[in-house]
């Protein structure tokens, strides 16, 4: 056991999985272990909160080993611990240059005043590195007395240390500054010209635009093209004729004069935009530009000048396109467009091109399908009719994008089934999983055979379908798969099955639990507890049924075998009865920690006092597992009254009981059960944590009370920057939405920073910004978690489970893989290993 013990400690470490535990482990290495081991062991504390590594990184400041002092040095620089300042200014003076450097990256980073005369003597140091350096960290000081030193730094005989002072004095709009730089705007070095029209720009001073007009016509590429960007910076109409004489120059001015013209509102601006659409070189930077334009200024059917609005202006295009090249460069910036504005008004045109086309490119189809516009249905069936199979799928995909967020539509069936025929492979398996998009019964008869399929995806497919639609007449085949030996079939009729059986059938599935093991009483429990939800919701379970459901459950969930116990819970907590917390509190008097944070955790599902007080009492003696499931589940049966003991126990507990209590705190203001001002407070001085899910929760209960940014503190807008993580973006999304909607933010300042992240790479937070759709159904969710692989399930393990509405859940799968909330969005979430988040940014 302890050889056992001793590898599975050794693949922890080797893996990068980190625990709260591992903090001593680090500690005891940078006091005790190699010079090796003690310096990764600096670099690793610098991802923990500062006050938690502040005394042993200070102390390896005086490290023997000198690769620690410096790896100690960073790490404190970047937590901007002031208390290193007294050790750092010494090193200013040190004959290695190297400590020099790193003494000085630290200190700006803390931006210590009483360092400022010290940084500013390190302007005139030997290196030329060096000098740089401290360039940059003079300038994060940004008060007046520094300046003239910062000034003087734009004559240093290194090019790189002018390259520094130019980059650093942006924004600034002192006089001097200004002067000094077009100065630097006849430097030798072409760098430095370009920093320092960068920079002229940022000031926005009336002289700037004179000299960024003067540097389209320097002799090095790099500079032009920084004077061409300076200007669409200024973004004054003054410049539009000059920038757009570069159109015709060598291509990387073009486009960087076609990104200024983006910025700049006037309609000849935008008409310049289009045009350059049909060109092959500069098409997709005009596109570009013209999504900035939206991003940055919105957009309207027709601008102040009666000029058509930027969609306008494309499905002109489309209508009399000068080259298939300029259609493919207006579609694809209508593609561009839609998550940041409504495109619906270019549907009629994108219609008229599909019609002219035999052949359309994907493009095309998929752009009128973004427009959700119910006349587009139409055309993109007849498409069905007449692609041929390889142009079949993009129409498919597009009717999938048609058909994301909006209410099932019956006029896809009959085109859907007369294609189902024809086609096979993936293109067979799209049209039957449209078919159950469309809910339409009249689809069943067709589907029914393809449960019997020798394509394992058309079976899969169709199960799908089948339980989308929920036909009565499905119920016979979707039995019979229920005992399928392919888990795939037999779970996906499970699920299908849970709309459609009968009190009877319940007798069935209860006898199966009672009589069978294994897969065949899983499955049974997998069906039972929303249909026994359904029917005495609908008053159609028997007294009698309903008292041999309740005996049959408790004693599943007490079972030996852990699978079929936490399917039991599943299928108890589906049901919902009101004994359903007098049978979990004896699953809280288990042995097993799992078991008891499991029980906790699941009377979430039931209503009533008996509940409430069950977790309070569980709140107060238990280990940190156990109480992050009671505070989760307090979340959901909890009121003004719990608040202070969620913030007590996340504060005398480890990670992640902060965020669970965040969680719980979302959840509460979701359910309206809270005062909003105190718990206001409460949030803002929570949302300080650098854990992005604690932000992320934050936030998320910030949207769901319309709050203002916090004084001081959380701001939805400062939060959606890129530095942070998805989580907090996506959630400061909402926030910022829900804040304008009140009145709390400017309405243009959020619709700015929404357009902006609406192009997000990551999915969840360009879902958060773009424009907001149906309000998502919530219900019980209930997920797998699964590996990389898509294979392995992953048991009792810890899962963030980010929802569509910004918050985020931390908990443990149970023993069959699986998480189960009892009330959350449920159509999209996206699931994440909180041991691989890193920390927020200060």
């Amino acid at each position: 056991m302890r050889r056992a013990l001793t590898l599975l400690c050794l693949l922890i470490v080797c893996t990068g999985f980190e625990w709260p535990g591992r903090l001593p482990r680090l500690q005891f290495e940078l006091a005790h272990g190699n010079p090796a081991s003690r310096t990764e062991a600096a670099r690793r504390m610098g991802n923990y909160p500062i006050d938690d590594v502040r005394e042993a990184l200070l102390q390896a400041l005086e490290d023997d080993e000198p690769g620690v002092r410096l790896q100690a040095a960073a790490a404190l620089g970047q937590a901007r611990a002031e208390q290193a300042v007294p050790t750092l200014l010494p090193w200013l003076a040190d004959k290695s240059e190297q400590v020099r450097l790193t003494a000085t990256r630290a200190l700006g980073q803390i931006g210590a005043a009483r360092a400022r005369d010290a940084l500013v003597r390190v302007l005139g140091d030997s290196s030329a590195q060096v000098r740089a350096a401290a360039v940059v960290a003079v300038s994060a000081l940004s008060d007046a007395e520094t300046l003239p030193a910062l000034l003087a730094s734009l004559d240093d005989n290194d090019a790189s240390v002018r390259l520094a002072a130019a980059l650093a004095l942006r924004g600034n709009r002192d006089g001097r500054v200004v002067s000094a730089l077009a100065k630097r705007c006849r430097d030798d070095d072409a760098p430095v010209r370009s920093a320092a029209l960068q920079t002229l720009a940022s000031t926005g001073a009336p002289q700037a635009l004179a000299l960024l007009q003067q540097g389209l016509a320097d002799g090095s590429p790099e500079v032009r093209i920084a004077a061409a960007l300076g200007l669409g910076q200024l973004a004054d109409p003054s410049s539009l004729t000059a920038l757009h004489d570069q159109l015709t120059r060598e291509p990387g001015l073009a486009k960087a004069a076609l990104v200024a013209l983006g910025h700049i509102v006037d309609p000849r601006a935008q008409a310049w935009l289009v045009d350059e659409l049909g060109e092959p070189e500069l098409a997709a930077t005009a596109g570009d530009a013209l999504v900035e334009r939206v991003r940055r200024l919105g957009d309207s059917p027709t601008s102040e000048a009666g000029q058509p609005g930027v969609v306008q202006a494309l499905a002109q295009v489309l209508q009399a396109p000068r080259s298939q090249a300029q259609l493919l460069a207006a579609t694809q910036t209508l593609l561009q467009l839609a998550p940041l504005t409504s495109i619906v008004t270019a549907s009629p045109a994108l219609q008229h091109a599909l019609q002219e086309r035999a052949q359309p490119p994907h493009q095309l189809v998929q752009a009128l399908a973004l427009t959700r516009d119910p006349e587009a249905l139409v055309p993109l069936l007849q498409r069905i009719e007449a692609d041929d199979d390889a142009a079949l799928e993009p129409t498919l995909d597009a009717l999938f994008t048609y058909f994301d967020g909006i209410a099932p539509d019956g006029r896809a069936a009959d085109p859907l089934l007369a294609r189902l025929p024809k086609s096979s492979g993936s293109a067979r398996v799209k049209l039957v999983r449209l078919l159950g998009m469309t809910r339409a019964s009249r689809a069943a008869p067709a589907l029914l055979p393809l449960l019997a399929s020798p394509v394992h995806a058309e079976q899969v497919a169709a199960l799908e379908a089948l339980g989308r639609i929920g036909a009565p007449q499905s119920r016979a085949a979707l039995w019979a798969l229920l005992s399928s030996s392919d888990a795939q079939l037999s779970d996906g009729a499970a699920h299908a099955l849970r709309e459609l059986v009968s009190e009877t059938e319940v007798v069935q599935l209860l006898e199966l639990v009672r009589s069978r093991v294994g897969r065949d009483q899983q499955r049974a429990l997998l069906v039972l507890g929303p249909a026994l939800a359904r029917l005495s919701a609908t008053h159609k379970l028997s007294e009698q049924i309903r008292s041999s459901a309740l005996q049959t459950l408790t004693v599943a969930s007490a079972a030996p075998d852990r699978a079929l116990a936490a399917s039991a819970l599943c299928a108890l907590r589906r049901f919902g009865p009101a004994e359903g917390s007098t049978i979990v509190a004896q699953l809280l008097r288990s042995p097993a920690l799992r078991e008891r944070a499991a029980a906790a955790f699941a009377l979430s599902s039931f209503d009533g006092e008996e509940s409430r007080k069950l977790l309070r009492y569980v709140l107060q003696r238990s280990n940190s597992r156990i109480t992050a499931a009671a505070i989760a589940a307090l979340g959901e049966l909890g009121d003004q009254r719990d608040v202070a003991a969620l913030i007590r126990a996340a504060a005398r507990s480890h990670w992640p009981v902060t965020a669970t209590a965040a969680y719980a705190l979302a959840r509460m203001s979701q359910r309206g059960v809270v005062k909003q001002r105190s718990t206001q407070r409460v949030l803002c001085e929570l949302g300080r944590s650098r854990d992005p899910y604690v932000r992320a929760n934050v936030a998320a209960a910030m949207a769901a009370m319309a709050a203002p940014a916090c004084d001081d503190g959380p701001s939805p807008l400062a939060w959606l920057d890129p530095r942070h993580a998805p989580a907090v973006r996506a959630a400061a999304a909402h926030w910022a939405r829900a804040a304008a909607a009140v009145g709390s933010l400017p309405e243009q300042d959020v619709g700015r920073a929404l357009r902006a992240c609406a192009a997000d790479a990551d999915a969840s937070v360009a879902s958060a910004c773009a424009l907001p759709g149906p309000t998502p159904a919530s219900g019980a969710l209930q997920t797998t978690v699964a590996a990389d692989d898509g294979r392995a399930l992953q048991r009792n393990r810890m899962a963030a489970l980010r929802l569509a509405n910004g918050a985020v859940f931390l908990g443990y799968t149970d023993d069959n893989g699986e998480l189960l909330l009892r009330s959350a969005p449920t159509a999209r979430f996206w699931i994440e290993d909180p041991t691989a988040t890193p920390r927020e940014p200060l």
